[in-house]
């Protein structure tokens, strides 16, 4: 079996459509977890198209330690932030509070 990403993107969308994706072995039981039930086939049983809609996402074990507070009072530090190419150059800059960006996905 090949990596998920590893394949063209056609490839990987019939791959998720299937339902047969190889985990890689470095995968937690909970990120796998998490990603089977985000890929299963049927939509009324995809986590967060069944009743508790998105809280059934947040609520994930993946997400035990993740502070939801954090994200939606904007307290998160980006893992990456890109270097801007020139001092006027914003276009990669995003520590502008979008006003309702974060609440319109929940």
């Amino acid at each position: 079996h090949s990596h998920l990403l590893q394949s063209p993107p056609t490839q990987t969308y019939e791959k998720a459509l299937s339902g047969h994706v190889h985990m890689p072995t470095h995968f937690s039981r909970s990120a796998a977890n998490l990603i089977k039930k985000l890929l299963h086939t049927s939509q009324a049983k995809r986590l967060g198209r069944t009743v508790g809609g998105a809280t059934t996402v947040m609520c994930h074990p993946w997400f035990s330690n993740f502070d939801w507070d954090a994200l939606m009072e904007c307290r998160l530090k980006p893992p990456y932030l890109p270097d801007a190419k020139d001092p006027d150059d914003n276009s990669t800059n995003y520590e502008e509070e979008q006003e309702g960006f974060a609440t319109a996905f929940f």
